[in-house]
């Protein structure tokens, strides 16, 4: 697939978290960030380093970026009201369709610590398995579907795509 030949090169990755409420603010800024407390593993993030932002109130992943610089402290002070002061800039490589936690928790099962929680840092097997995973947005148009309703998530429709690879397709 075109998204994993773009990122032939990474070695690892990670994964930030948001809630509805951040979200907006990482797009804003072009930055996510963690507590000060997490500064030493978001140290560890390069320049193009694969990152993806897990939404915690839609179980929804978002991504791939590539991390612009390395991560450091308060690169954007202003963002989140200094609440989340280990950060690392962002940029969005290609549009992607969010990834439900139950389409992508095996590609990363052995990160999760209980049934609903996960370490953030990826090796590259993982990251190679979640960028086979998404789907530009613009495959969206192409797709014959059918909607499916999800009770869990009144404000998401899932499509359902009639290709061989059964993996849902996601919008708002």
């Amino acid at each position: 697939m075109e998204t994993i030949k773009k990122w032939e090169k990474c070695k690892s990755g990670f994964i930030f978290m948001c809630s509805e409420r951040t979200k907006e603010e990482c797009y804003v800024n072009r930055v996510f960030g963690l507590p000060r407390n997490q500064l030493e593993m978001v140290a560890k993030i390069e320049a193009g380093t694969v990152l993806f932002l897990f939404d915690l109130d839609r179980k929804l992943l978002f991504g791939p970026y590539a991390a612009s610089c390395n991560g450091g402290a308060d690169l954007v002070p202003e963002a989140f009201g200094g609440r989340f002061p280990s950060q690392v800039k962002f940029e969005i490589t290609e549009d992607c369709l969010p990834l439900p936690e139950s389409v992508f928790k095996d590609a990363i099962l052995d990160n999760y610590t209980t049934k609903f929680k996960f370490k953030p840092e990826l090796i590259s097997d993982q990251v190679d398995k979640l960028l086979s995973l998404f789907r530009p947005i613009s495959l969206l148009d192409q797709l014959p579907s059918q909607v499916i309703h999800n009770p869990l998530h009144e404000s998401l429709t899932l499509l359902a795509p009639s290709n061989s690879d059964g993996i849902p397709y996601c919008s708002k």
